[in-house]
């Protein structure tokens, strides 16, 4: 299981860099596409409560591909919590290296990124403790070796990240493991209240 996992963490980490700092879709290395479609919008929170959208060039709020409309944001908010800690390393390193510091420039995008990475690994570790509760560990490792490669999930570790699947896969997987350890003692308040985020989180 190990060998599995060490290997695992490599694919992920080398498809990753492969397809981003070396520009992914011809684009240049400071445009590097990971924020883009439904992850722009989950991710905007970020930059408009850290950065305000009035420090921000104006076409990114006009473009065709905008994921504002009349009402604002339409993206749930829970992605972007996800997401806050690698934003801000990603804010501190803009400062020190001289990015532009808008929510967009380089590091923003390759830790955004790896935001994503970090939790569907995170996801594959947590339930991996799920099935070892009832299955061996040769069962164990076929599974998450067919959930892994025989779905989309690590497209959306590497080349999609920011897409909300993988940080759904997280939680889900959280809350298949917190599940019985919430129903051992259902009158807990500190378990209530853990499951509860859990499931506000999904949703």
């Amino acid at each position: 299981m190990i060998i599995f996992v060490t290997a695992l963490l490599v694919s992920l980490l080398g498809s990753f860099f492969y397809l981003y700092s070396k520009g992914y879709n011809r684009f240049s290395r400071d445009k590097v596409p990971v924020i883009i479609g439904d992850g722009r919008g989950y991710y905007s929170y970020l930059p408009y409560y850290f950065i305000k959208w009035q420090d921000i060039p104006f076409e990114r709020l006009t473009s065709s591909s905008s994921f504002l409309d009349q009402t604002g944001n339409k993206y749930n908010i829970g992605e972007s919590l996800l997401i806050l800690p690698f934003f801000l390393i990603a804010h501190l390193l803009s400062f020190i290296f001289n990015y532009p510091v808008d929510g967009y420039s380089y590091f923003y995008q390759v830790f955004a990124g790896l935001s994503g990475l970090f939790y569907g690994f995170s996801g594959i570790l947590i339930l991996r403790k799920v099935l070892k509760r009832s299955f061996s560990e040769k069962i164990t490792l076929l599974t998450l070796a067919a959930i892994t490669f025989g779905t989309n999930l690590f497209n959306y570790m590497t080349s999609n990240s920011l897409f909300s699947h993988a940080f759904s896969f997280f939680l889900f997987a959280l809350l298949l493991y917190y599940t019985p350890i919430y129903f051992d003692k259902p009158k807990s308040l500190k378990r209530t209240a853990i499951i509860a985020l859990i499931f506000g989180m999904i949703i």
